[in-house]
């Protein structure tokens, strides 16, 4: 872990951005949940491959290659999943991943 640590460590610029998982629960599922009071979280975004989904905010970024100099390697710093109405919009995930 020390090593991903030094690594994570020279980090300079981090990219905020939201993915959507393709998932569309049936009408049985979203009920049923709704019952239990848990309604499924999916989100509907027009503009993504695949626009109904489970919703998650990831800040990314590249790291030097540990082996290879010239190279880059893409990084998941930190993930938030969307898992209820009104937990993270995409200014509050920023700001949950600039205070952690």
């Amino acid at each position: 872990m020390k090593l991903i640590i030094r690594f994570i460590s020279e980090v300079s610029i981090i990219a905020i951005d939201e993915a959507v998982l393709a998932y569309e629960p049936s009408s049985d599922v979203k009920s049923k949940n709704e019952d239990f009071g848990e309604p499924i979280p999916v989100v509907y975004i027009k503009r993504k491959p695949h626009p109904n989904g489970l919703e998650i905010f990831m800040a990314c970024s590249y790291l030097k290659h540990p082996v290879k100099s010239d190279k880059k390697i893409p990084f998941i710093v930190d993930m938030l999943p969307h898992l209820q109405v009104g937990d993270y919009s995409p200014v509050k995930a920023a700001q949950t991943f600039i205070s952690r």
